[in-house]
């Protein structure tokens, strides 16, 4: 509540992670940060790495320019991956989950 009244700037602290695996494609939101991987079939290192306070519209894989924040981003997918029984999907299985198409 203290962020709807105003009294903080930011809804989580920058150590807060946030994960979503869906359908094969997946991300991760650590502070200003987010990586995400639509790829088919799903290839770990297809992972981009952007930053929502100079990017909002995720233009701009910084992964190879910031290698450092791009690997912890990589071992909080880790933690996630695990603690969440997440398998690797085949090439097209994507499609076959989603009944909308």
């Amino acid at each position: 509540m203290s962020f709807i009244r105003g009294k903080r700037e930011v809804v989580h602290d920058s150590s807060y992670v946030y994960c979503l695996e869906h359908y094969g494609g997946c991300l991760l939101i650590k502070g200003n940060w987010k990586i995400t991987n639509r790829s088919d079939p799903f290839d770990e290192k297809a992972f981009g790495l952007y930053n929502f306070s100079a990017d909002w519209g995720e233009t701009r894989d910084l992964s190879q320019v910031n290698p450092e924040k791009f690997r912890e981003m990589m071992g909080e997918w880790e933690v996630f991956k695990k603690k969440a029984g997440i398998l690797p999907l085949e090439q097209g299985e994507r499609v076959h989950l989603d009944d909308n198409k």
